[in-house]
């Protein structure tokens, strides 16, 4: 999903389904992909309800959201290096480290927990990042809480 450049691809975490880009300025998707960053579907990114916490626990472990002071929305974002979106971009930053020669490993026991563009939570678990070309593909998992 997503290549290095150009838009981003939009997915529907409640529909489990791409969504066309004609429905970006809709709430039918709750995260965007485009090379190793993430969109969530509110503040500065979409007319959603969409934010994201990123919690250093297993998947497993991860029973229920947290607290909402832990949410961050795009454009409002903290990030060491200034990137303005709920996850934070780059090498160890966020939800992977970059090992050299184009190989991104999603880093162990960490979880993305997003609110939905309609409000309803989700856990998400990465667990592969493939790059081909200009291709970029996400293997995850995740449940709707």
């Amino acid at each position: 999903m997503g290549s290095a450049e150009g838009p981003f691809t939009l997915y529907s975490l409640l529909d489990n389904r791409v969504v066309s880009q004609k429905d970006s300025a809709s709430s039918d998707w709750d995260l965007g992909f485009r090379s190793t960053t993430i969109i969530v579907n509110g503040g500065t990114s979409g007319p959603g309800e969409g934010r994201a916490a990123l919690l250093q626990m297993r998947f497993e472990d991860v029973t229920e959201p947290p607290a909402d002071s832990l949410f961050r929305s795009d454009g409002g974002g903290d990030c060491p290096n200034e990137s303005m979106y709920a996850i934070c971009t780059g090498s160890l930053n966020g939800w992977y480290e970059y090992a050299g020669s184009g190989v991104v490993n999603p880093l162990p026991e960490t979880t993305l927990v997003f609110r939905l563009a309609d409000g309803g939570f989700a856990k998400v678990r990465i667990l592969k990042y493939e790059m081909a070309g200009e291709s970029r593909q996400y293997m995850f998992e995740y449940l709707l809480f």
